[in-house]
């Protein structure tokens, strides 16, 4: 995927070398949509554009480095034209006008297969609003170097917030990357697809890996989200139960 790239670019020599240390989307945040190497497809997307969240929006391109699924994820506050709470007027001459639910589309993209799958649903006005809350809230502190790693978990994001851009790009881990927006996005997501999403869309793994077909991983290996007796969890809940948890 992207990061044999990326390993590729980061030993390389001369200009092109160069060019990697001062591109302005490898540290911190931009206050544009991403671009060249770094920019969401429109094959990842399915044709959207940044322009079609409109004034207020998410979108997000994750991709593991070496599972089956990458995941573009949206998410809108309805309905379209809708005050956000954090932004409405104290005097409540606004509340008719106020955001109800998130809307929640996301793309799955089979890299052996090229299949996609689609899936959209409704999220709860708290959980929706506390994940671009928090979003916000560290995009606007975020400072550091966004890549750890010549591979991973990368998780591209657009931000949109009453009509003004803010992007970046990342591989690093929540684990390390506490304050990282990007890497913290990814967690948040992964709960609200377990959450409201169908059974059997989202990777059941934290990281987003789930295997490849004809790999075999080993142990308690990474695949979709199922309902099992135990609940989703982490990894594969029947095999660890089976391995570590008593009756």
């Amino acid at each position: 995927m992207r990061f044999v790239a990326l390993a590729m670019a980061l030993t390389a020599t001369g200009s092109a070398a160069q060019q990697w240390r001062l591109d302005p989307q490898l540290e911190g945040t931009v206050t544009a949509a991403l671009s060249g190497r770094l920019a969401i497809s429109s094959e990842a997307s399915g044709g959207e554009k940044l322009s079609d969240l409109g004034r207020e929006g998410l979108r997000v391109l994750i991709e593991p480095s070496f599972g089956r699924y990458a995941y573009y994820v949206t998410l809108r506050w309805v309905p379209a034209g809708c005050i956000p709470r954090d932004r409405a007027k104290r005097d409540g001459s606004d509340s008719a006008r106020l955001c109800h639910a998130s809307h929640v589309r996301a793309r799955r993209i089979d890299a052996a297969t090229g299949a996609i799958a689609l899936a959209q649903f409704h999220v709860p006005r708290e959980d929706g609003d506390a994940v671009l809350e928090q979003l916000d809230a560290r995009l606007a502190q975020w400072k550091g170097p966004n890549f750890a790693s010549t591979d991973g978990t990368s998780v591209s994001l657009e931000r949109v917030r009453d009509g003004q851009v803010r992007s970046m790009s990342s591989n690093s881990s929540p684990s390390y990357g506490i304050d990282n927006p990007a890497a913290q996005l990814r967690g948040d997501l992964l709960r609200i697809l377990l959450a409201y999403g169908p059974a059997g869309f989202a990777p059941r793994a934290e990281d987003w890996h789930v295997q490849p077909p004809g790999e075999n991983w080993g142990g308690c290996t990474p695949g979709l989200a199922q309902p099992l007796d135990r609940g989703f969890g982490a990894g594969n809940s029947d095999c660890d139960a089976a391995k570590h948890w008593p009756n």
